[in-house]
């Protein structure tokens, strides 16, 4: 049996590599023309190979994967193909037993796979942002990104949902002053303008809502237990952000970060802070609380069950290939792409509802993992005892 482990597993080795090498160019020529449309004139080969090394963990982190499922396939539809798989059935070997190689390499990705999503993933991610930055901070409106909670202007806490040109829709600002009570700000939408006579970025929101803490009255609460808050309704309201001098506009800044770029840990330990924060919350915090909670359980599960689809993509890769009875690539590849693009799927769909926790999007995205695992072990199970 030893022999038989080897020959499978070298030769889903050798077909791993090719098919990781072809994936992992294809998805970094399309990353490559994106940047490239984005600072078109501006890239030199420094920026390119910085931009290609820190863009690997991400590539890896859906090339593998595929590439992984794509190998089972090609190299179990080739032992079929040649009766391979008839041959050791015959012999008495159960074809449980004949999947041992492939399992145990679907561990060691696995191990792999979540290394890189929970470390090198982060970090690179948070590396890349940086990078685009040395091109884009020679204007202060790189300082507002949308998506990111922004905490680099003094007094102000940052949150813009969409960003077009400069335009803003739901912003959500917290103002914090040493003399006056924290200030909560909501608005619907709002513009924002640079003014280099004043050093500021000029922010005018529209449909405003502001939340403050009773002055005088920061510890009373009233009969339910809930600070007292004034609360206000405003048309148009005008912020003034003022930028550090020529630090700000030389790209000397602080990056504030994104739920990508925090480790697993790192996120879980920020949920831990933001449910014991909750209770002194306002009602409308507690919400946005429990929408950023949602998001950060959807991120730390999404990169788990992208780790994990090695293992669930391979007993759907092995039935497959031994039942299509073909080695060829062009069989191997559409139908990996096709399952792939599934899993795909519901990760989106989960990301998509992030902001609705009562769909609980951080359990979508491990339905494509256990429904394709699930499928394969059944197919498996019919071909062993057909």
């Amino acid at each position: 049996m030893k022999i038989i482990d080897r020959y499978i597993f070298k030769n889903l080795l050798i077909s791993f590599a090719l098919t990781l090498t072809i994936f992992t160019f294809v998805l970094f020529t399309g990353t490559l023309f994106k940047i490239a449309q984005m600072f078109i004139g501006k890239i030199n080969v420094i920026f390119i190979g910085k931009f290609f090394l820190y863009s690997i963990p991400y590539l890896l982190a859906y090339a593998i994967p595929m590439s992984f499922l794509t190998a089972n396939l090609l190299v179990f539809g080739q032992l079929s193909a040649e009766n391979e798989i008839t041959a050791l059935k015959a012999s008495g070997i159960n074809i449980f037993r004949i999947i041992l190689a492939p399992v145990i390499m679907s561990l060691l990705l696995t191990g792999s796979c979540i290394f890189i999503n929970d470390v090198l993933l982060p970090h690179c991610h948070y590396e890349l942002r940086k990078l685009k930055y040395q091109i884009s901070t020679e204007s202060p409106e790189a300082l507002l990104e949308a998506g990111v909670l922004i905490d680099y202007f003094d007094d102000y806490l940052i949150y813009v949902d969409e960003i077009d040109g400069k335009n803003m829709s739901k912003v959500s600002i917290q103002q914090n002053s040493a003399n006056e009570p924290t200030r909560f700000i909501k608005a619907e939408s709002g513009t924002f303008s640079v003014s280099q006579e004043k050093k500021a970025i000029i922010l005018k929101l529209n449909d405003v809502i502001v939340e403050q803490q009773a002055k005088g009255q920061p510890s009373d609460n009233n009969n339910e237990g809930v600070p007292n808050f004034i609360h206000a309704q405003m048309g148009m309201v005008p912020i003034e952000l003022k930028l550090d001098g020529e630090d700000s506009l030389s790209g000397k800044k602080k990056y504030t970060k994104r739920l990508k770029d925090y480790s697993i840990r790192e996120l879980r330990t920020m949920i831990s802070q933001k449910k014991a924060e909750m209770p002194e919350y306002t009602p409308y915090q507690h919400k946005e609380a429990v929408k950023e909670i949602s998001k950060m359980l959807t991120e730390i599960n999404t990169r788990l069950s992208l780790a994990f689809s090695c293992l669930g993509l391979l007993f759907i890769g092995v039935s497959l290939g031994i039942r299509t009875h073909r080695s060829e690539k062009t069989v191997g590849i559409p139908i990996s792409l096709t399952l792939f693009a599934i899993h795909y799927g519901f990760t989106l769909f989960g990301k998509a509802l992030e902001k609705k926790p009562a769909f609980y999007p951080e359990i979508i995205v491990w339905i494509p993992d256990i429904c394709l695992g699930i499928l394969g072990l059944y197919l498996i199970y019919k071909i062993a005892y057909k």
